[in-house]
């Protein structure tokens, strides 16, 4: 490949990405091409579970958009389980906004106790689910889930 033809694919791509970020919660506003990797032919799916063992999230996140819905969630029980909150951000911010998935698993961080994966999640949250959880940890005297909540609405709005 000619370099010229390359820059104009990345001009491309990176026009595209730019469009697919435009309304939501992370647009793309200064793209940084940290590198690029030829992969062939190569499965999707093989790639996934290749950088997901890797422990390759930046990879990973490359992927993870080409992967059907179904096997989306299964990396983001899998991260979910294992502990992995990498892994778990890089998948749950392309799964937004569906709020189905968001109120699972702010509702299982918060039974479980996980702030950490309960942050995450909380990027995500419109106003009135901010406002509800921060309802919730005040009354539940949960200070931890109560303060991301507010650090989190402060932040947004």
């Amino acid at each position: 490949m000619q370099d010229s033809e390359a820059a104009k694919i990345l001009i491309s791509l990176l026009s595209e990405l730019k469009k697919g970020g435009e309304g939501t919660s992370l647009p793309l506003n200064l793209p940084l091409v940290a590198g690029i990797r030829y992969v062939g032919d190569q499965d999707v799916y093989e790639l996934a579970g290749q950088y997901y063992k890797d422990g390759n999230p930046l990879l990973f996140t490359a992927v993870f958009s080409q992967l059907e819905q179904d096997t989306r969630k299964e990396y983001l029980n899998k991260a979910y389980s294992e502990g992995n909150t990498a892994f778990f951000a890089a998948s749950v911010h392309k799964l937004m906004p569906d709020n189905a998935i968001l109120d699972a698993y702010a509702q299982k961080a918060y039974k479980e106790d996980s702030v950490s994966f309960f942050s995450i999640l909380t990027g995500y949250m419109d106003e009135e689910r901010l406002q509800y959880w921060t309802g919730r940890a005040g009354a539940d005297k949960k200070t931890s889930f109560l303060y991301v909540c507010l650090k989190a609405a402060d932040s947004a709005y």
